[in-house]
């Protein structure tokens, strides 16, 4: 599935780099939300190192950068190491179910 397809609804972009330590920290974090919300949110891990037209696009300058999206608007941005009950307090934020209690 293509980025443009599903920006309509919740999207998830993930970016990091192979050689970033915190985003190899990040990578089991965001690997289990994305099986505990897909198909509720699209997840997509772009390394930066590959393409550069996504990291010039949302200005990303620094690793790991996370954007959240919905219906092609960006709702939430972060630089930086997130914890699981941050991702939760988001996913309440915006109403996003299944049952978030079991993150």
């Amino acid at each position: 599935m293509k980025l443009r397809e599903v920006i309509q609804d919740w999207a998830f972009l993930s970016f990091h780099s192979p050689t970033c330590s915190s985003c190899q920290t990040m990578i089991p974090l965001v690997e289990d939300l994305e099986k505990q919300f897909s198909p509720l949110i699209y997840f997509f891990s772009i390394d930066v190192e590959v393409h550069n037209f996504f990291v010039s696009l949302y200005n990303i300058q620094s690793v790991p950068s996370y954007i959240l999206f919905h219906k092609g608007e960006i709702v939430w941005r972060k630089t930086g190491l997130f914890t699981k009950s941050e991702f939760r307090d988001l996913l309440i934020k915006f109403s996003i179910t299944p049952d978030v209690s079991s993150i």
